[in-house]
């Protein structure tokens, strides 16, 4: 996709999205398979050399963490890292809500709870309200972003890719330093979603992250059936987001 490679040269902020189809689907599949795919060369040299930590994989062996790992966690990714790409009312409350929720159980809860991200809509109503009623200047914050938007979109990519050495079970210090070419893979893939939010809409960027999620799970599953789940849903995803849904959420 040479709209790709010509966008992260000089990333700038778009206003209105482009129609996804089915073809842009595969097509940007494919560039993530291929461009992540060959970044992992020096990874799988130092896992040949037995160099690395074990990863923090999460076994998939009930519905609700296949939920979460293919569904879930790149929804609350995506909304961290790349809803604010376009700045409004709506994005930030939401990013806000979300942002509060995940440091509540960072510190206070351990494990996979999804269920007390359901405390986030409470929390985004209240913050919505209040940005409603306040003077927030959001012309000037708006402009601030688009000035530095170039800063700003190459940070997103970057800080996706960081947030992926926290898959290891420990994290070495010379793990830090070569991190740009261990976590090359993942900020390839923060580059692509943060390509596909800004030209097609978030919800778009959400499908993209969620079926490379998919293609990860499937080999952290231990039960047969779930196999045939994650085609079912796969499938599901793919129809409704591209086929059936008229309009994007958040633009």
């Amino acid at each position: 996709m040479k709209d790709f490679f010509k966008y992260i040269r000089n990333p700038i902020p778009l206003e209105k999205n482009e129609r996804f189809t089915l073809n842009i689907y595969l097509k940007t599949m494919w560039l993530c398979l291929i461009l992540s795919y060959s970044a992992s060369v020096f990874q799988i040299l130092l896992k040949i050399f037995d160099l690395l930590p074990e990863y923090r994989n999460p076994e998939v062996n009930s519905i609700i963490i296949f939920f979460a790992v293919v569904a879930f966690l790149p929804l609350i990714e995506e909304i961290i890292l790349r809803l604010n790409l376009k700045i409004s009312k709506l994005n930030i409350a939401t990013f806000l809500s979300v942002l509060i929720i995940i440091t509540v159980k960072l510190i206070f809860l351990r494990g996979i709870q999804i269920y007390i991200y359901f405390g986030a809509i409470p929390i985004f109503g209240l913050i919505y309200f209040i940005i409603n009623r306040s003077n927030l200047p959001l012309l000037k914050i708006e402009t601030f972003w688009k000035s530095n938007f170039k800063y700003i979109f190459h940070f997103s990519a970057i800080a996706f890719g960081m947030l992926h050495l926290f898959n290891f079970e420990t994290i070495k210090w010379w793990m830090i330093i070569i991190s740009p070419l261990l976590i090359a893979p993942q900020i390839i893939a923060g580059y692509i979603l943060g390509y596909i939010r800004m030209k097609y809409g978030f919800t778009y960027g959400w499908l993209i992250h969620s079926t490379i999620n998919s293609i990860s799970a499937i080999f952290m599953i231990h039960k047969g059936v779930l196999v045939v789940l994650i085609l079912v849903i796969i499938l599901v995803i793919i129809n409704y987001f591209i086929k059936k849904m008229g309009k994007i959420i958040y633009s």
